[in-house]
């Protein structure tokens, strides 16, 4: 299943509403009391899908494969090439819906442009761009290994932005490196306990991996991420870039 597909609304650029992602996952089998395990070709897919989840209140039982496919195929494990659907669920048991009275859970984890810049040099706060050094220092809008380079009408990143690589974070095959490296790493550009973490990217995918790492290996609260990331802020008329 592509991210898209699965995530995205059918006509808006956000994400599905609750009811339609669970719905959209009730026809890959996963309901109430299942364990849905999310990977892609590159591991920031995996988490950028349980991210969208916990944005939508939905991510109780899901799980991420670390290092995704990426890390299956160097540690030499078996693929399979037919496209399997699962059958649906013998019960009525789709994931449950939040509550109109319980607590936004998207504000919990996102934060949308006009409250990013208002909080621009917040000494309380730290915004981490976790793209490629080309396309933090106004090279490329993408990465190399991207071959395009497209994306934003604009290249550089945000003011204030402090650098860290996403794949500084990762091992060879793109696992997460062990709790006091990443401890280490998050250190090294300014991270501690005081200061609230907000994380970009492009599409905000590698900025998802960044999440999911600083809440569930490091149990940093209160992480968000910029869910608009490059593509929106270097097209967007009007809004500070450095290079």
């Amino acid at each position: 299943m592509h991210w898209k597909r699965l995530l995205w609304d059918d006509y808006r650029r956000e994400f599905a509403t609750a009811e339609t992602l669970s719905s959209r996952l009730f026809e890959l089998g996963v309901g109430q009391g299942t364990i849905p395990v999310f990977y892609g070709e590159e591991p920031q897919f995996g988490a950028y899908a349980l991210w969208v989840l916990q944005a939508r209140g939905l991510s109780e039982n899901a799980r991420y494969l670390d290092g995704g496919l990426e890390a299956w195929n160097g540690l030499g494990l078996p693929l399979g090439t037919a496209v399997d659907v699962p059958a649906r669920l013998a019960a009525d048991v789709m994931l449950s819906i939040p509550g109109a009275d319980e607590i936004n859970p998207f504000s919990t984890v996102a934060i949308g442009r006009e409250e990013l810049r208002e909080s621009l040099h917040d000494a309380q706060s730290l915004l981490i761009d976790m793209r490629s050094p080309e396309e933090f220092s106004g090279e490329r809008v993408t990465p190399w290994s991207m071959g395009f380079d497209h994306g934003a009408e604009r290249a550089g990143h945000i003011p204030g932005a402090v650098h860290l690589h996403i794949r500084d974070l990762l091992d060879d095959l793109g696992r997460v490196r062990p709790q006091e490296e990443l401890q280490a790493t998050f250190a090294q550009v300014g991270l501690d306990s005081a200061r609230q973490a907000i994380t970009y990217c492009r599409l905000s995918h590698r900025a998802s991996l960044g999440w999911l790492i600083l809440t569930d290996v490091l149990n940093t609260q209160g992480v968000r991420v910029y869910d608009g990331s490059w593509t929106e802020w270097g097209s967007v008329v009007g809004l500070p870039i450095e290079r």
